[in-house]
């Protein structure tokens, strides 16, 4: 890249915002002179896989194309194609130009062709090849972004890494190590989300996968990089030296993309649980602001104490674990505040002063769908990611997903006590009902429900008078009324059920994978003849 090109993406961005809006004027005004035409909605991407910097997943109208409710309710949706892939896609694939890209869980990063689905490069990008060593900490979970002509994708081993986005040569790899390698071979950091870009900076967040028995005990990082050159700008560890030698651990930033606020100029991440049985948790279950600029800590608000869990852990019914705020927080602005929002596994629904983390709403009790706590632990239970919220005006609505067990123990208990995750024959994920919810803007009153018998439900974005959203054991994309969250219409995906998938949308085509533990394949599906 030409180095006067590089200087000019580095400007702050207020002043790119200032260019490109007088360039957009500019340009329609040109346009109509007939001097040249603004550029069209094909010809948009969405870097995040539908997640914008904000968390909003309300997406713009140029990535709509003829995808409305209307034609939903006239038409139905439809399967255009289904590509190949060696491994199971859970991340949200992201568009560019003309191909969609998409990492899988063997290590691979795809680009196929948004018309026919036929392969345009395929990239191992783990180090030790693929598929990985180990399960769990190898391949790739999160969804990429593209930022100008490069992809940035992280894997379950620890690693940041760019790529061309046209050709998927890999330009650079940043792999931090906060937490030193089980046995010194088994990596134990993951980046299970997605980055996002600010200014020249990438900056992701890791889980330590402490809680899976192999006797290290690690922290959670957010780090910052130079997206042209994967040099490391600053890492922020979510616990301090002192408390992580006093017995803290974990605090993992899981399956999320953090989220940011260009007014504060901070980031903004959830934290898991602790992971050590000796006393700590002092990063864990946690809403983090961090200031860009440095990776220091603006603030942190804690919403639960004494959440401790790992294979060894035993079960204990009544004092429910593993009660992680999985959620990339939302930021969005309401009665000239500021504010940002996520739900926990508890079911817990956190509404905060995005400048100090004061709790807003309810009183500091949150909204609790519930009535308690949440009746088990898990990876489904509770609000588990991807809330999302509906500006209209000046009034806000969020809508967000939870999974409500009441009979099962989910993944970590069977009837004869603990197990290890996902093991065979043990420890089933059951869930009765998913739901998606909407909510009023502060957080405590709930407006309508959608609900799905025996699936979860997963990464719900909203455009088009409708939102979208992912059922993993049903294999099902559902449409639903953003207004009264009434059904609209609902599609199989060919790649079948799975633990967990991500949707994204993009110039009216839905693009999904089989989904965390599913079926290989990526699926493109549109509207109906």
């Amino acid at each position: 890249m030409d180095p006067r090109a590089r200087r000019a993406t580095d400007w702050p961005e207020e002043v790119i915002v200032r260019r490109l809006t007088i360039l957009t004027v500019l340009g329609m005004v040109l346009g109509l002179l007939g001097g040249f035409a603004p550029v069209s909605a094909d010809e948009a991407n969405f870097e995040m896989g539908n997640v914008d910097r904000a968390g909003s997943r309300s997406l713009p109208g140029y990535m709509q194309g003829d995808l409305t409710a209307a034609a939903v309710r006239d038409k139905g949706l439809e399967v255009q194609w289904t590509a190949p892939t060696s491994s199971s896609v859970a991340g949200a694939p992201v568009t560019f130009e003309s191909s969609v890209i998409v990492g899988d869980f063997a290590g691979f990063v795809y680009a196929f062709d948004r018309s026919d689905g036929s392969t345009i490069w395929q990239t191992c990008v783990e180090a030790v090849g693929c598929p990985g060593p180990a399960f769990f900490f190898s391949g790739i979970l999160g969804s990429p972004l593209v930022k100008d002509d490069t992809a940035y994708i992280g894997t379950l081993s620890g690693s940041m890494v760019a790529l061309n986005a046209y050709t998927g040569e890999i330009l650079w790899t940043h792999t931090p190590q906060v937490t030193p390698p089980a046995f010194g071979v088994f990596p134990i950091d993951s980046v299970w989300g997605g980055p996002i870009v600010v200014r020249n900076m990438v900056i992701y967040a890791l889980a330590p996968n402490d809680e899976f028995g192999l006797g290290v005990y690690g922290r959670g990082a957010v780090l910052a990089v130079d997206r042209h050159t994967g040099e490391e700008i600053w890492r922020r560890p979510l616990i301090g030296d002192s408390d992580f030698a006093a017995g803290s651990s974990g605090a993992a930033v899981w399956n999320t993309t953090p989220t940011y606020s260009p007014e504060l100029d901070y980031v903004f991440v959830g934290t898991g649980q602790d992971t050590n049985p000796a006393p700590g948790d002092a990063g864990s279950d946690s809403f983090f602001a961090i200031d860009a600029s440095d990776g220091s800590i603006a603030w942190q608000t804690q919403v639960r104490t004494g959440d401790t869990w790992n294979v060894a852990v035993p079960f204990d019914p009544l004092n429910p674990t593993d009660t992680d705020i999985g959620d990339s927080p939302a930021v969005f602005r309401m009665r000239g505040q500021l504010m940002v929002a996520a739900g926990d596994k508890r079911g817990i629904f956190w509404v905060l002063d995005a400048a100090t983390g004061e709790i807003l709403n309810n009183a500091g009790a949150g909204l609790d769908l519930f009535g308690g706590n949440l009746p088990g632990p898990g990876l489904t239970g509770g609000f588990n990611l991807d809330a999302g919220y509906i500006k209209s005006g000046n009034t806000i609505r969020h809508f967000a997903v939870f999974a409500d067990q009441t009979t099962s123990l989910q993944e970590i208990v069977d009837t004869t006590g603990t197990c290890i995750a996902f093991s065979p024959g043990g420890c089933p994920i059951e869930p009765d009902t998913g739901n998606l919810v909407i909510l009023n803007g502060i957080g405590t009153e709930e407006l309508c429900r959608f609900s799905a018998a025996e699936t979860e439900l997963f990464s719900p974005l909203h455009l088009g008078g409708m939102i979208l959203v992912r059922g993993a054991q049903d294999a099902t994309v559902y449409a639903v009324d953003s207004n009264n969250c009434d059904l609209i219409a609902g599609v199989p995906v060919p790649t079948g059920p799975s633990g967990g998938a991500n949707l994204s949308v993009a110039n009216g085509t839905i693009y999904t994978g089989g989904g965390y533990l599913g079926a290989p394949g990526l699926t493109a599906i549109g509207i109906g003849d």
